[in-house]
This record gives structure tokens, C-alpha cells and sequence, in this order.
């Protein structure tokens, strides 16, 4: 029997202001489950589906992407417990060196930042940056500074690729901070209120972001000291 609280499509488009292509490019790519269906084609959408679809939307205006936004959907199905990290968003990226991501772009304002349609092609097609909305020409405004760094190397000889490899790499550390956040500390702010959480993400970021220039230049400085086998036999 089908539970009292689930809607046909056109009630979920109505409740949550998305369209029928919307919910199902969704479905789609994953970001919700697929419906329950009744009939061949006849399909009913929970509760679940409404507060996933609004979640969705918070997360476009806070400027993520669609790859992003996968991810946190992903992550956790406890959407309260999300709600205080995007309350908290426009805080945190303060701190962060690209700025506040609230704020989308456009193709037309990357071009005027004097960035070559090559770069911003190329960046797009290696998913180094990506659209909003699929197709769509609205960016997170990180986006120009990651294509202008990435045509400072590009000057230099460094392929665009590299700037994958380091998208890449730096995914990865995100990845280990989500963990760590996690695993130590998130079950510590349960009780917390939100301003309370938001202080302690806000020590916990400030804090990486003074440890994490130091160890790259440790690095860079042993890897220069360090000796390729062909430097070592010319010896």
C-alpha cells in the first residue's frame, strides 16, 4: 500500500519549485533514489524526495557545483545535521584564499577577466571547473581564479592537465579532512548549538590553513635536496 506521504511528480514540482526535467536528470545522475513505482508509469516521490530537493537548492545558491553537491548528498542521509555546515558556509570561506563562493559567474565575466576561451574551454572539458546547472553558463566564482592560475602555469609550459593532477591531489586532502572532521569531531559538536559548531569549523580551517603552507614549503625544500638516481651515478 502506498504511504500517505508519498507525492506524483507534478505535487514534488510544485512542493519544491523544480521541474519534471530537473527531478529526473537528478535521478539520473544519482543525486536522489529512484521512485517508487505503483504502475508502469506511475511513480510517487517521499517526504525524503522533498527535503533532498530543497537541500539541492541551498546547495546551488551556495555556489557548489553538481559534483559537489553529489558528494554531500552522498555523505550523510542525516540532512538536519548538514543544515549548520551550510548556515556556517559563507563564514568559513572567508578564511579560505579563493574567497566566498556564493556568488556565481558568468562565461561572459571569466572571458572579461581576461582568461582565453582555449583555457576556459580546456579547464571545463578536464572537469577542473564546472557549471552550476548542467549546460548552463553560470560558474562558483573560484572559478576565475582557478582558470587565471591555471594560465600562469599554462605560460610556463605546464599543460592544463597538471592542473587536473592537482585538482586531483587537493580532492583527495579534502577528502582526508572530511574524514578526520568525521571521525573526531563531528559526534563532539552534536550538542553544540550552531554557532557553537560554527566556531569550532571555523579553529579547525584556520588552523589547517596555517599548518598547510608551512609543510608545503618543507616539502618543496627536501624534494630540492633531493637527488635523482641520475644526478646520484653522474656523482
Amino acid at each position: 500500500m502506498r504511504n500517505k506521504q508519498n507525492v506524483p511528480m507534478r505535487k514534488l514540482e510544485e512542493l519544491t519549485g523544480f521541474s519534471r526535467t530537473m527531478i529526473n536528470f537528478y535521478i539520473k545522475e544519482g543525486l536522489l533514489p529512484p521512485p517508487e513505482k505503483s504502475a508502469k508509469n506511475m511513480a510517487y516521490y517521499g517526504e525524503n524526495f522533498i527535503e533532498k530537493l530543497r537541500l539541492i537548492q541551498k546547495l546551488k545558491e551556495a555556489g557548489l557545483p553538481l559534483s559537489q553537491i553529489k558528494l554531500v548528498l552522498s555523505g550523510d542521509d542525516n540532512l538536519i545535521d548538514i543544515a549548520p555546515l551550510l548556515d556556517s558556509m559563507q563564514s568559513i570561506n572567508q578564511l579560505l584564499p579563493l574567497g566566498s563562493i556564493d556568488q556565481p559567474v558568468s562565461m561572459e565575466q571569466m572571458r572579461a577577466s581576461g582568461i582565453e576561451d582555449g583555457i576556459i574551454d580546456g579547464l571545463i572539458k578536464l572537469s577542473v571547473i564546472e557549471p552550476i546547472e548542467p549546460e548552463g553558463d553560470l560558474f562558483p566564482s573560484d572559478s576565475i581564479t582557478i582558470c587565471k592560475l591555471a594560465k600562469y602555469f599554462f605560460d610556463l609550459g605546464i599543460p592544463l592537465t597538471a592542473a587536473k593532477d592537482f585538482m586531483h591531489e587537493l580532492r583527495r586532502l579534502v577528502r582526508a579532512e572530511t574524514h578526520a572532521y568525521n571521525r573526531y569531531i563531528r559526534h563532539r559538536t552534536q550538542a553544540h548549538t550552531p554557532e557553537e559548531q560554527e566556531a569550532l569549523i571555523l579553529g579547525c580551517i584556520e588552523n589547517i590553513n596555517t599548518l598547510l603552507p608551512l609543510l608545503h614549503l618543507q616539502l618543496i625544500k627536501s624534494e630540492r635536496h633531493t637527488k635523482s638516481p641520475e644526478t646520484a651515478n653522474r656523482d
